[in-house]
C-alpha cells in the first residue's frame, strides 16, 4: 500500500491560484491594455512600459482571480446565443511602435452594446450603483474605440456589470450608457506620452506622478527608499512630470 502524501495546507491552496492566476493570458500579457490604461497612477503604467522586474511578482489579487471565474461562467452562460460575442480579442496600432490590446467581455449584438463585467463585494456595489468609478469608465470607453477603429464591431453603447460576489441575482446592476469617444481619445493620447517620456528609460520614473492604485502594485514595495528605478515607494502628492498625464476629455459625447 502507497503511504499517504501530505495534508493540503492553506499554502497548498494558495500555490494553485497563484500558478493558474501566473498562467492566465492577460497575467502574461507585458503590454498596455485597457484595464491598464484605465490605472490612475501613471508610474505603475511606465514601470510596465520600460519592462521593469515586479518586485511582488507572486502578488495575486485574489476578488479579481475570483471575478476572472466570473467571467469564464459568463463565457459559458453566452455560449450558442446570436445575440451575444464574447471574449472577442481586439488589437489597434494608435501610433509607430505603440498597440493596444485586449479582450472585450461581451457584445450585445441587437443593441450594439459593448459591455464589461466587474465583480464586487457588497460595499463596493452599494458605492458603484452611486457613483461608477472613473478607471471602469476609462477602461469600457477605450474599448469601445479599439473595437470601432478596427471595425470589430459597431458600439453605439457601452456599459459596466457589475456582479457581486455574495449575494443574489437581483443585486446584479448594469450601467449603460452612450459611447464616450472623447474620454477614450484622451486616456490614447495619455498612453502617447508616456511612450515618448519612456524614451528617457528609468531614468524618468521619478517624474512619473503617482496615484493611490498601490494595493495590488507589483512594483510598490512600500517604505522603499532605494532607486525608483526598481521599486516604488507608494502614492506620493508632490513631484514634477514632464507630460500631461490626465485621463479626464473635454466635454463631448457621441450619442448614435
Amino acid at each position: 500500500m502507497t503511504a499517504p502524501g501530505p495534508i493540503p495546507t492553506a499554502d497548498t491552496i494558495r500555490d494553485l491560484i497563484v500558478g493558474h492566476d501566473r498562467a492566465r493570458p492577460r497575467s502574461k500579457q507585458r503590454a498596455i491594455g485597457p484595464s491598464n490604461l484605465s490605472s490612475p497612477c501613471s508610474r505603475k503604467l511606465m514601470y510596465q512600459l520600460l519592462d521593469v522586474d515586479p518586485v511582488r511578482p507572486n502578488s495575486v489579487n485574489l476578488a479579481a482571480w475570483v471575478g476572472t471565474q466570473i467571467h469564464a461562467g459568463m463565457e459559458k452562460a453566452a455560449k450558442g446565443n446570436d445575440d451575444w460575442k464574447t471574449e472577442t480579442r481586439l488589437s489597434l496600432k494608435i501610433a509607430p511602435g505603440i498597440t493596444l490590446v485586449g479582450t472585450a467581455d461581451a457584445y450585445h449584438a441587437p443593441s450594439y452594446t459593448l459591455l464589461d463585467y466587474k465583480s464586487c463585494g457588497p460595499s463596493a456595489l452599494a458605492k458603484y450603483r452611486r457613483q461608477m468609478p472613473d478607471n471602469y469608465e476609462t477602461q469600457v470607453d477605450v474599448y469601445g474605440l479599439m473595437a470601432v477603429l478596427s471595425a470589430a464591431f459597431r458600439v453605439d453603447n457601452v456599459g459596466i456589470v457589475l456582479i457581486p460576489r455574495n449575494g443574489s441575482l437581483d443585486d446584479i446592476h448594469v450601467h449603460v450608457r452612450p459611447w464616450n469617444d472623447a474620454r477614450a481619445d484622451a486616456a490614447i493620447k495619455r498612453l502617447t506620452h508616456l511612450h515618448a517620456a519612456a524614451a528617457a528609460g528609468t531614468s524618468v520614473l521619478p517624474m512619473i506622478p503617482t496615484a493611490p492604485d498601490c494595493m495590488f502594485c507589483p512594483w510598490h514595495m512600500l517604505g522603499h527608499l532605494g532607486d525608483i528605478a526598481e521599486a516604488c515607494p507608494g502614492h506620493q502628492d508632490h513631484g514634477t512630470t514632464p507630460m500631461e498625464v490626465t485621463t479626464q476629455p473635454n466635454e463631448r459625447t457621441t450619442s448614435p
